[in-house]
């Protein structure tokens, strides 16, 4: 009888060890835990002194930082909740994959008004057309003497024009007689009115090249710069030029272009 009487307390005495220890660390919400307590989001009873940081790489697999700079915002960095919201307004700059308002990644910014869609935009002919190729080339100074003949005479003109996608280039020219004992300068210069990057056209000279010692070709406020100098000779020659949109189909742009012999 006593042996049943011991069995028996010593049962009522585990009850009740068991009833005191019977909080578990584990929850689904803060219901579960004591009143000093939270359920984290991992699903555990934390006490609320850790509650100032909830970096939980614990049982949940939830490797988040939630590192809430403002009150509330929803500007999400897309990568593990790191929250910079500002006042309960999005932040509005996404330098991550997450959903955003204004992503920073990747835009090349405005095109250069030059550049065209090359099936879907129309070009009207200007006056010095057709002259795609050289031998199709304007003749500049027409009804006009350029040079000696017999003695030098200044002689100046302007061009506008326009350099449509599709062709290409534009030639221009004219004939001059070399002096017998004095040097003169042919200068050109080209000014581009649209809005365009310079590697999208070229301004070049066709009967002598700017490598040569007696060429110059430089840019001067922008606008590229075309000079020669002719020395004496005793025989026609032939100026040859051309504005040209680098072989491109989709640049097209209005040029004005000086043409000014002198001393």
């Amino acid at each position: 009888m006593s042996r049943q009487i011991s069995i028996l307390a010593l049962l009522l005495v585990a009850g009740a060890v068991a009833g005191c220890s019977g909080h578990s660390d584990r929850c689904t919400s803060d219901q579960d835990c004591f009143s000093d307590e939270f359920c984290s989001a991992s699903g555990f009873c934390r006490a609320e002194a850790d509650a100032g940081t909830q970096a939980d790489t614990g049982h949940g697999g939830d490797s988040g930082s939630v590192s809430d700079t403002g009150g509330g915002g929803s500007g999400d960095t897309g990568g593990g909740g790191n929250d910079v919201g500002n006042g309960g307004g999005d932040a509005g700059s996404d330098t991550g994959t997450g959903d955003a308002s204004n992503d920073t990644g990747g835009d090349a910014g405005p095109t250069a008004a030059c550049v065209v869609d090359p099936f879907d935009h129309t070009c009207n002919d200007d006056d010095y057309e057709p002259n795609n190729e050289w031998i199709d080339g304007e003749y500049v100074f027409q009804g006009m003497s350029v040079g000696c003949n017999p003695d030098f005479q200044p002689v100046q003109t302007t061009i506008d024009a326009t350099q449509c996608a599709r062709d290409q280039e534009d030639w221009y020219y004219f004939n001059y007689v070399p002096c017998d004992s004095t040097t003169f300068v042919i200068e050109l210069q080209l000014d581009v009115q649209t809005e365009c990057d310079p590697s999208m056209y070229d301004f070049a000279p066709y009967s002598m090249k700017c490598e040569d010692d007696n060429v110059e070709c430089t840019v001067e406020n922008g606008k590229p710069t075309i000079r020669a100098l002719i020395n004496p000779g005793n025989q026609v020659q032939s100026f040859y030029w051309s504005v040209d949109n680098t072989m491109r189909n989709d640049v097209m742009f209005d040029y004005s272009m000086t043409v000014d012999v002198h001393e």
